[in-house]
This record gives C-alpha cells, sequence and structure tokens, in this order.
C-alpha cells in the first residue's frame, strides 16, 4: 500500500495561525510537499494548524482532518 504522502497529484494546503493563512501551496506535486514558516510567524500562544486537500493523479480525493497545536 501506498502512503498518500507519496501520492502525485494537485495538492491544495494552507498553513494557518490563528485564522490567518500564513504559508500555502496549491499546484501539483510529485509527492506531498514540505515548507516551512519563519519562527516570528509561529507566535507563542497562537493556535497552528494545517489544512490538506488532495486530487491524486488517479483522481482519487483526500482530505485532512484539520488539527491544531498550541506554540
Amino acid at each position: 500500500m501506498t502512503s498518500v504522502s507519496e501520492k502525485p497529484g494537485f495538492y491544495r494546503i494552507s498553513v494557518l495561525g490563528g485564522k490567518r493563512v500564513l504559508d500555502g501551496k496549491n499546484k501539483h506535486y510529485p509527492y506531498f510537499p514540505h515548507g516551512s514558516i519563519p519562527a516570528k510567524l509561529a507566535l507563542q500562544g497562537r493556535r497552528m494548524s494545517i489544512s490538506v486537500n488532495l486530487v491524486s493523479d488517479t483522481g482519487n480525493v483526500y482530505n485532512s482532518v484539520q488539527n491544531g497545536c498550541v506554540m
């Protein structure tokens, strides 16, 4: 079984700090893209979360369950 993170397809990713989008990806990748945000955006006490939607090259749709952690 192939991990979803190894599937090629169109990724729509939002990195949120509170309700504000701090970074994102919105294009085709051969596998799950990696990224980072500057430390100055990861403020103490701010809730950080990542939302991911993938439409794989085979037509399957995957959605993340939005989760978060407090910095």
